[in-house]
């Protein structure tokens, strides 16, 4: 069995199993269909894949100074402040908010914004 260090960037945990010879392939009567991009549902790299991104996006959210809660693939941002300091927390939120898409979107994720509240 061959280990692969994923290093800081989750989307290397995709190519180290393409390097491996592997290939992501769904079948769908009557055809095989092969992606670039995503895990086939019933994957077992899916597990995987899953913890190795949440776990980078956990760590990205603490560097923002912000708490989280994370469950399947729901994530819940908290924000405590003094009601003094209401409109930097919510321009320090704003920005947090920014970077998050951002590394989600360098990531090939992306946030769906009519789930945001």
């Amino acid at each position: 069995m061959t280990f692969y260090s994923l290093g800081s960037h989750p989307g290397l945990a995709y190519t180290a199993l393409l390097s491996t010879g592997l290939s992501p392939t769904t079948h769908l009567a009557p055809s095989l269909h092969t992606s670039l991009y995503g895990v086939p549902q019933g994957s077992i790299f899916g597990p995987l894949l899953f913890i190795t991104y949440t776990t980078t996006l956990s760590a990205v959210i603490s560097s923002l100074s912000l708490y989280r809660h994370l469950y399947a693939d729901d994530t819940q941002l908290f924000l405590a402040f003094h009601p003094s300091d209401f409109q930097t927390s919510i321009t320090h939120l704003h920005n947090a908010l920014t970077q998050i898409t951002t590394w989600m979107t360098s990531n090939l994720l992306s946030l769906n914004s009519s789930k945001t509240d």
